[in-house]
């Protein structure tokens, strides 16, 4: 798909609404989808970062990512270099990616 490659988390919001900025100031997530089906996410908080590695699959406009065998589906929606993931069922929360140089 046309997402593949490097994308910074920009914002979340849950069905309370937007995350304010300082809530996530000082840390960050990227997610790396890479064109062989796997997917690197990195997050961090000042120096500490934990890197999380998966593979991914799409089907429509849903994403299923399996992590260590977790299966999370979710949708997206891509406009210009924004790329929004949005969970299903119970999940509210939806981040919107930039997409990284």
């Amino acid at each position: 798909p046309a997402f593949v490659g490097t994308w910074k988390l920009a914002s979340v919001r849950t069905k309370d609404g937007p995350v304010a900025k300082d809530k996530l100031a000082g840390g960050g997530m990227t997610w790396e989808f890479k064109a062989d089906g796997s997917l690197a996410m990195k997050v961090w908080k000042g120096k500490d970062a934990v890197t999380a590695k998966g593979t991914w699959t799409v089907e429509g406009n849903t994403i299923a990512v399996n992590e260590g065998g977790q299966i999370n589906k979710m949708t997206f929606k891509r406009t210009g270099s924004k790329l929004e993931i949005a969970g299903t069922g119970a999940s509210t929360v939806v981040m919107t990616f930039s997409k990284s140089k």
